[in-house]
């Protein structure tokens, strides 16, 4: 029906419906295929610059923090939340074993602690590590053993 109807028509028509026919049909493709696919494609592309950008950030960023451990030597923070924490994380590093340990408030920034017989040039050690790190210690007490074994008693009270 529709092929008589078509050529019933004059040439000149015909070639009229023929371009009429292939121009709504490019720009039906378009609309429906090509046009679509090349705003997925910039959306593509933009997803993907911003990955980029967002890989090299963190690239940087594992440089920085390999650079700051690399840095640091063991160093201890006076930033942890808990003195009493710190403290006896800290005193086991260095081979003493805390025998008191006794948070002095709620809020954890001042910590009573004692040490029996330790070694009184790992104490030492221990006691510059803590003062390097900026915690405050405000009372101290070292008393060496009887027996001249270099051990010595501690008790001291750590603020932040």
């Amino acid at each position: 029906m529709m092929r008589s109807w078509f050529l019933r028509q004059s040439r000149r028509d015909q070639l009229a419906l023929l371009i009429g026919g292939v121009l709504v049909t490019a720009v039906l493709l378009w609309l429906a295929v090509l046009s679509p696919l090349q705003q997925a494609v910039q959306r593509s592309e933009v997803r993907h610059r911003s990955a980029l950008g967002e890989l090299a950030e963190v690239r940087e960023l594992v440089t920085s923090i390999r650079a700051l451990e690399d840095a640091d030597d063991g160093q201890i923070s006076a930033g942890e939340a808990n003195v009493a924490t710190l403290l006896d994380r800290t005193a086991g590093e260095y081979g003493l074993r805390v025998t008191a340990l006794e948070p002095a408030g709620t809020d954890g920034v001042s910590t009573s602690l004692r040490i029996r017989s330790a070694a009184a040039e790992s104490v030492l050690r221990w006691l510059g590590e803590l003062e390097s790190t900026g915690l405050l210690i405000s009372q101290l007490t070292l008393t060496p053993a009887a027996d001249e074994s270099g051990q010595v008693d501690l008790s001291m009270r750590v603020t932040r």
